[in-house]
């Protein structure tokens, strides 16, 4: 994923816009149903009990997987 943004963020959590091209659609993302491709959507990061950022909030459920994000720096 490629973070286009950062929304709000705190200790605990950061919202992030991201760019990519995922099976599955982000919130307010900017693929419609069915589409695929690249696009944009909304995404929440948490840190986890040991401190790593390593869960994400998806379909009012949080996940806990390795992730990478890239943000490219003007």
């Amino acid at each position: 994923m490629l973070v286009d943004r950062i929304l709000d963020q705190n200790e605990n959590e950061i919202h992030l816009y991201v760019v990519d091209s995922t099976k599955h659609r982000h919130d307010d993302d900017t693929r419609s149903v069915g589409q695929k491709g690249i696009g944009r959507g909304k995404i929440v990061l948490y840190r986890g009990t040991d401190k790593v950022w390593n869960q994400f909030l998806w379909r009012r459920h949080i996940y806990t997987r390795d992730m990478i994000f890239a943000r490219i720096k003007e």
